[in-house]
């Protein structure tokens, strides 16, 4: 079974909210990607393509168990482009099994394994580092809350970063760039925002 790295923006009020009811996690992320594809259906009723917010081929399969199979409201979901392969938008971002990949194209190095997670690397910060919360085991780990000064600082560094640059300096070729933006976009807007950012493996 494969892992999943998803990440999600909130304010203070959304945290201790959470924190405080620890059974709500599940349904907190389950909420989030349902965000995400309405946003996606009310942009393609616009007949506009949406962006930031992309929605991956995965979900076109009827055996990927956390995809919705109705749009919400009723209806059929829309596909997804062929070329398209990630969702971030609604204040969520959805690396998929990629999160390793990414964090080779941002570091060179693959993501530590031991817990916890001390590093000054802000990527490995991002995608495998935070604060981990008590009670919020997704079966992967805890989930981590990244703070808003570190989720500045982030989107600081990565928007100093070119995709192309990275490949060539990493040597990486298994990372598409669709999830290089989504992350420099996710990040960004969180920053803006003064939010933390929820990280979780699922």
């Amino acid at each position: 079974m494969s892992i999943n790295g998803v990440y999600a923006a909130v304010n203070k009020h959304e945290l201790d909210a959470l924190v405080a009811s620890p059974n709500k996690w599940q349904s907190f992320w389950q909420d989030r990607r349902q965000a995400m594809f309405r946003a996606c259906i009310a942009e393609k009723n616009k007949g506009t393509v949406p962006s930031p917010i992309l929605l991956p081929n995965r979900h076109r399969d009827e055996g990927y168990s956390t995809a919705p199979k109705t749009a919400p409201g009723g209806g059929a979901l829309p596909l997804a482009e062929p070329s398209i392969s990630h969702i971030t938008g609604a204040r969520f971002l959805d690396l998929d099994q990629y999160y390793e990949e990414l964090h080779v194209l941002l570091t060179g190095e693959e993501v530590p394994s031991e817990e916890p997670i001390v590093t000054g690397n802000p990527f490995t910060l991002a995608i495998a580092g935070g604060q981990s919360i008590e009670q919020t085991n997704t079966g992967y780990g805890p989930v981590r809350v990244l703070q808003p000064d570190q989720v500045i600082s982030i989107a600081e560094s990565v928007s100093k970063l070119r995709y192309d640059k990275l490949c060539n300096e990493h040597d990486v070729e298994g990372c598409p760039e669709e999830y290089f933006d989504a992350f420099k976009t996710f990040f960004t807007e969180a920053s803006s925002k003064k939010e933390f950012v929820l990280a979780a493996f699922i």
